[in-house]
Protein backbone atom coordinates (compact mmCIF):
# COMPACT_ATOMS: atom_id res chain seq x y z
CA UNK A 1 0.00 0.00 0.00
CA UNK A 2 1.27 3.49 -0.69
CA UNK A 3 3.28 4.95 1.94
CA UNK A 4 2.10 8.69 1.04
CA UNK A 5 -1.81 7.36 2.12
CA UNK A 6 -1.17 5.17 5.03
CA UNK A 7 0.51 8.31 6.46
CA UNK A 8 -2.26 10.79 5.79
CA UNK A 9 -4.76 7.64 6.90
CA UNK A 10 -2.55 7.83 10.58
CA UNK A 11 -3.10 11.66 10.57
CA UNK A 12 -6.55 11.73 9.22
CA UNK A 13 -8.29 8.49 9.51
CA UNK A 14 -9.50 6.03 7.22
CA UNK A 15 -11.80 8.51 4.32
CA UNK A 16 -11.75 10.95 1.79
CA UNK A 17 -9.07 13.25 4.05
CA UNK A 18 -6.84 10.78 3.92
CA UNK A 19 -7.24 10.43 -0.15
CA UNK A 20 -7.38 14.15 -1.07
CA UNK A 21 -4.51 14.87 1.34
CA UNK A 22 -2.53 11.79 -0.37
CA UNK A 23 -3.66 13.42 -4.00
CA UNK A 24 -2.30 16.50 -2.75
CA UNK A 25 1.10 15.47 -1.61
CA UNK A 26 1.67 13.54 -5.10
CA UNK A 27 0.82 16.82 -6.65
CA UNK A 28 3.33 19.00 -4.52
CA UNK A 29 5.56 16.83 -3.98
CA UNK A 30 6.40 15.36 -7.70
CA UNK A 31 8.50 12.11 -8.19
CA UNK A 32 10.99 12.87 -4.53
CA UNK A 33 10.24 10.97 -1.85
CA UNK A 34 11.15 13.26 0.71
CA UNK A 35 9.16 16.41 -1.18
CA UNK A 36 6.06 13.94 -1.21
CA UNK A 37 6.43 13.06 2.80
CA UNK A 38 7.06 16.57 3.55
CA UNK A 39 3.86 17.95 1.24
CA UNK A 40 1.97 15.16 3.05
CA UNK A 41 2.54 16.20 6.50
CA UNK A 42 1.61 19.89 5.59
CA UNK A 43 -1.61 18.40 3.62
CA UNK A 44 -2.56 16.96 6.68
CA UNK A 45 -2.30 19.78 8.69
CA UNK A 46 -4.40 22.10 7.22
CA UNK A 47 -6.86 19.44 7.17
CA UNK A 48 -6.45 18.50 11.08
CA UNK A 49 -9.70 20.70 12.08
CA UNK A 50 -11.97 18.67 9.59
CA UNK A 51 -10.59 15.22 11.22
CA UNK A 52 -12.93 13.15 13.06
CA UNK A 53 -11.87 13.32 16.93
CA UNK A 54 -12.77 9.94 17.38
CA UNK A 55 -10.31 7.02 18.49
CA UNK A 56 -9.43 4.54 16.81
CA UNK A 57 -9.05 6.36 13.28
CA UNK A 58 -7.52 3.97 10.64
CA UNK A 59 -8.88 0.96 11.59
CA UNK A 60 -10.87 -1.13 9.25
CA UNK A 61 -13.95 -3.30 10.33
CA UNK A 62 -11.80 -5.92 11.38
CA UNK A 63 -12.40 -9.82 12.46
CA UNK A 64 -12.07 -10.04 15.88
CA UNK A 65 -8.72 -11.45 15.76
CA UNK A 66 -6.09 -10.61 17.95
CA UNK A 67 -4.36 -8.60 15.78
CA UNK A 68 -7.74 -6.52 14.96
CA UNK A 69 -7.22 -5.72 18.62
CA UNK A 70 -3.91 -4.78 19.19
CA UNK A 71 -4.40 -2.61 16.09
CA UNK A 72 -7.26 -1.10 17.72
CA UNK A 73 -5.19 -0.03 21.06
CA UNK A 74 -2.48 1.35 19.35
CA UNK A 75 -4.94 3.05 17.20
CA UNK A 76 -6.86 4.51 20.20
CA UNK A 77 -3.37 5.21 22.10
CA UNK A 78 -2.48 7.27 19.07
CA UNK A 79 -5.03 9.53 18.65
CA UNK A 80 -4.19 11.02 22.06
CA UNK A 81 -0.34 11.67 21.04
CA UNK A 82 0.40 15.54 20.42
CA UNK A 83 0.13 16.08 16.48
CA UNK A 84 3.82 16.63 16.65
CA UNK A 85 4.56 12.97 18.10
CA UNK A 86 1.98 11.14 16.00
CA UNK A 87 3.77 12.99 12.83
CA UNK A 88 7.30 11.74 13.89
CA UNK A 89 6.13 8.36 15.04
CA UNK A 90 4.25 7.74 11.50
CA UNK A 91 7.50 9.02 9.40
CA UNK A 92 9.55 6.66 11.61
CA UNK A 93 7.60 3.28 12.10
CA UNK A 94 5.39 3.40 9.33
CA UNK A 95 7.73 5.25 6.46
CA UNK A 96 10.35 4.23 7.80
CA UNK A 97 12.51 7.50 7.06
CA UNK A 98 15.76 8.01 8.96
CA UNK A 99 16.20 11.26 11.62
CA UNK A 100 17.94 13.37 9.22
CA UNK A 101 14.82 12.73 6.93
CA UNK A 102 12.41 13.40 9.73
CA UNK A 103 14.33 16.77 10.46
CA UNK A 104 13.95 17.56 7.05
CA UNK A 105 10.41 16.65 6.39
CA UNK A 106 10.00 18.49 10.01
CA UNK A 107 11.71 21.50 9.65
CA UNK A 108 13.21 20.52 13.33
CA UNK A 109 17.24 19.20 13.72
CA UNK A 110 17.93 15.46 13.58
CA UNK A 111 18.54 15.72 17.49
CA UNK A 112 15.36 17.02 18.06
CA UNK A 113 13.74 14.78 15.55
CA UNK A 114 15.08 11.47 17.11
CA UNK A 115 13.95 12.60 20.51
CA UNK A 116 10.49 13.56 19.05
CA UNK A 117 10.41 9.63 17.71
CA UNK A 118 11.80 8.35 21.17
CA UNK A 119 9.24 10.23 23.57
CA UNK A 120 6.20 9.53 20.92
CA UNK A 121 7.32 5.70 21.46
CA UNK A 122 6.82 5.68 25.18
CA UNK A 123 4.12 8.43 25.10
CA UNK A 124 1.88 5.47 22.86
CA UNK A 125 2.73 2.57 25.46
CA UNK A 126 1.71 4.97 28.49
CA UNK A 127 -1.24 5.59 26.97
CA UNK A 128 -2.01 1.74 25.71
CA UNK A 129 -1.09 0.44 29.19
CA UNK A 130 -2.60 3.20 31.17
CA UNK A 131 0.71 3.91 33.03
CA UNK A 132 3.29 6.93 33.25
CA UNK A 133 5.45 7.66 30.40
CA UNK A 134 8.95 7.35 32.62
CA UNK A 135 7.75 5.75 35.50
CA UNK A 136 10.57 6.09 37.17
CA UNK A 137 13.47 8.82 36.28
CA UNK A 138 15.90 8.72 38.81
CA UNK A 139 18.93 7.91 36.30
CA UNK A 140 21.08 11.30 36.20
CA UNK A 141 21.95 10.05 32.96
CA UNK A 142 18.20 9.66 31.53
CA UNK A 143 18.93 12.16 28.49
CA UNK A 144 21.84 10.91 27.49
CA UNK A 145 20.62 7.42 27.73
CA UNK A 146 17.45 8.04 25.92
CA UNK A 147 19.33 9.77 22.75
CA UNK A 148 21.33 6.87 22.52
CA UNK A 149 19.18 4.86 22.72
CA UNK A 150 16.60 5.90 20.13
CA UNK A 151 19.55 6.03 17.55
CA UNK A 152 21.16 2.63 18.20
CA UNK A 153 17.29 1.46 17.73
CA UNK A 154 17.12 2.90 14.27
CA UNK A 155 20.12 2.19 13.34
CA UNK A 156 21.27 5.59 13.34
CA UNK A 157 25.47 6.39 13.33
CA UNK A 158 26.95 5.99 17.10
CA UNK A 159 30.31 6.77 17.63
CA UNK A 160 31.84 3.55 19.20
CA UNK A 161 32.66 5.64 22.93
CA UNK A 162 28.83 6.41 22.85
CA UNK A 163 27.68 2.75 22.23
CA UNK A 164 30.30 1.32 24.65
CA UNK A 165 29.04 3.94 27.71
CA UNK A 166 25.21 3.00 26.57
CA UNK A 167 25.99 -1.06 27.04
CA UNK A 168 27.36 -0.27 30.36
CA UNK A 169 24.43 1.91 31.38
CA UNK A 170 21.71 -0.39 30.34
CA UNK A 171 23.73 -3.18 32.42
CA UNK A 172 23.57 -1.03 35.35
CA UNK A 173 20.93 0.68 34.94
CA UNK A 174 17.33 -1.10 35.70
CA UNK A 175 14.97 2.13 34.81
CA UNK A 176 16.83 2.84 31.62
CA UNK A 177 16.55 -0.49 30.97
CA UNK A 178 12.90 -0.26 31.39
CA UNK A 179 13.00 2.54 29.00
CA UNK A 180 14.74 0.56 26.40
CA UNK A 181 12.33 -2.03 26.34
CA UNK A 182 9.41 0.04 26.54
CA UNK A 183 10.03 2.22 23.42
CA UNK A 184 11.25 -1.39 21.29
CA UNK A 185 7.41 -2.64 22.57
CA UNK A 186 5.86 0.70 21.19
CA UNK A 187 7.90 0.25 18.16
CA UNK A 188 6.79 -3.31 17.00
CA UNK A 189 2.92 -2.60 18.54
CA UNK A 190 2.91 0.48 15.90
CA UNK A 191 4.04 -1.30 13.22
CA UNK A 192 1.57 -4.29 13.49
CA UNK A 193 -0.92 -1.76 13.35
CA UNK A 194 -2.19 -2.29 9.57
CA UNK A 195 -3.86 0.34 7.45
CA UNK A 196 -7.00 -0.93 5.71
CA UNK A 197 -7.25 -0.77 2.05
CA UNK A 198 -9.73 2.06 0.44
CA UNK A 199 -12.31 1.27 -1.61
CA UNK A 200 -11.28 4.62 -3.88
CA UNK A 201 -8.42 4.74 -6.20
CA UNK A 202 -5.37 6.21 -4.69
CA UNK A 203 -2.67 8.24 -6.58
CA UNK A 204 0.72 6.08 -6.79
CA UNK A 205 1.70 2.00 -7.55
CA UNK A 206 1.15 -0.28 -4.78
CA UNK A 207 4.27 -0.62 -2.23
CA UNK A 208 5.67 -2.05 0.89
CA UNK A 209 5.65 1.02 3.48
CA UNK A 210 9.47 1.74 4.56
CA UNK A 211 9.13 0.47 7.76
CA UNK A 212 7.70 -2.91 6.47
CA UNK A 213 11.04 -3.45 4.42
CA UNK A 214 13.78 -3.29 7.42
CA UNK A 215 13.57 -5.37 10.58
CA UNK A 216 10.52 -4.65 12.71
CA UNK A 217 12.92 -3.00 15.09
CA UNK A 218 16.31 -1.74 14.51
CA UNK A 219 18.29 -3.48 17.40
CA UNK A 220 15.86 -5.22 20.21
CA UNK A 221 19.27 -6.22 22.19
CA UNK A 222 20.51 -4.35 24.67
Amino acid sequence: MDEVYEYCVRMLGAGALAIHASHEAFVTGGSDRIDRMTGAVQACRSRAEEAPASEGAGIGPGSGTLADSVAREVADANAHLPADQREALALRDLVGLSHQQIATVLQISPYAAGMLVARARLALRAQRRATDEEPDDSCDDRERALTLMVRRQDREPIVEEDEDWLLSHLGSCQPCLRVHAAMLEASVSYRAWRTPDPAATRPGGRRQSGAESEDIVGDAVP
